[in-house]
């Protein structure tokens, strides 16, 4: 603590949870979502079981402890965080590491080749007959469900009337995210041609609805591809 009060936290004096907190601030500018993520793993996990270790002194046995204790206990939320979400945490943890060796401040990462679980995304399934009868019955759904053409035509129909029909069919059939959605505005939109186009998105973040743009550059390319409105209903 003496040395990281003398040198900072960009030195390999400071805690791990200094230097954390320091990567966090002077990360390069990240979306909301991200940066919101990459916050709650760090205040949630990583300090409260790695952040009083000096940083020169943290090791892949603690590495590796701290995916045990992620693996066997019940997170402060009260619910064990899955082998998904503990992989994100240990990414979070060797990304800042390998900003700390770009800067020479450590070394090696101690974070490299610790033992992570192997997350099985779950396989989508068709909302069937016998699935609805199941889930009205007895509360049973599977973990990622699909609507058929039968009962996404049945929604459409229903929502025909609504405000925001517009939305729930670009939604529906033309694949857009919610933020996507959300962030659509009249002078991205050419009704005479009947095409919108996707050029930023608004998101939920640390209790604030903010505006950025779209996930990624590379998701659609230079010039954002655009979407048919519906000439009729469906």
């Amino acid at each position: 603590m003496a040395a990281a009060d003398r040198d900072g936290a960009g030195a390999a004096g400071c805690t791990l949870g200094q230097r954390l907190a320091r990567w966090l601030t002077s990360k390069d500018p990240l979306r909301p979502s991200p940066r919101q993520g990459y916050a709650t793993h760090i205040r949630l996990y990583l300090i409260p079981q790695l952040g009083r270790i000096l940083l020169r002194q943290l090791a892949s046995r603690d590495v590796n402890g701290l995916l045990a204790t992620l693996a066997s206990r019940p997170s402060p939320t009260g619910r064990r965080p899955s082998p998904a979400t503990v992989v994100r945490i240990h990414a979070t943890l060797r990304t800042a590491l390998n900003a700390a060796i770009r800067a020479q401040v450590i070394p090696v990462n101690p974070a490299n080749g610790a033992k992570l679980p192997h997350p099985r995304r779950p396989h989508p399934v068709v909302w069937t007959t016998g699935r609805t009868a199941r889930w009205q019955q007895a509360g049973e759904r599977p973990a990622v469900a699909v609507w058929t053409e039968q009962q996404l035509a049945a929604f459409l129909a229903d929502v025909a009337q609504d405000d925001l029909y517009a939305a729930w069919w670009l939604a529906a059939l033309r694949g857009l995210r919610r933020g996507e959605l959300a962030g659509l505005r009249w002078t991205d939109s050419d009704l005479q041609a009947a095409e919108p186009t996707v050029a930023q998105q608004r998101m939920h973040a640390d209790g604030q609805v903010v505006v950025g743009p779209p996930k990624s550059a590379t998701t659609w390319g230079t010039a954002p591809p655009p979407w048919r409105w519906p000439r009729t209903p469906i």
